[in-house]
């Protein structure tokens, strides 16, 4: 007989990651496609964009250089980035 009783979220003793915004940022930018330049003007436009602009750039030489590229024209495309 199977349980109607979900296992226990989150499971006891396993350590998850968290995803934080700027891990997404860079993952997208890394994907490069138009609903990842969308998504990562979304995600500036939610979040404590200093913070996640510091974070991100703090990380972007890890990245292709295309990434650092798209990075750029979006940064200089987003308002008050002047």
């Amino acid at each position: 007989m199977l349980s109607s009783a979900p296992p226990p979220w989150p499971p006891t003793g396993v350590d998850l990651p968290i995803l934080r915004a700027a891990d997404l940022i860079l993952l997208k930018l890394y994907a490069g496609g138009p609903q990842d330049r969308w998504d990562i003007a979304q995600l500036l436009a939610a979040g404590d964009h200093g913070a996640l602009v510091e974070e991100v750039e703090l990380r972007l030489p890890d990245l292709p250089s295309e990434a650092s590229a798209l990075w750029k024209s979006l940064r200089s495309a987003a308002p008050g980035s002047g």
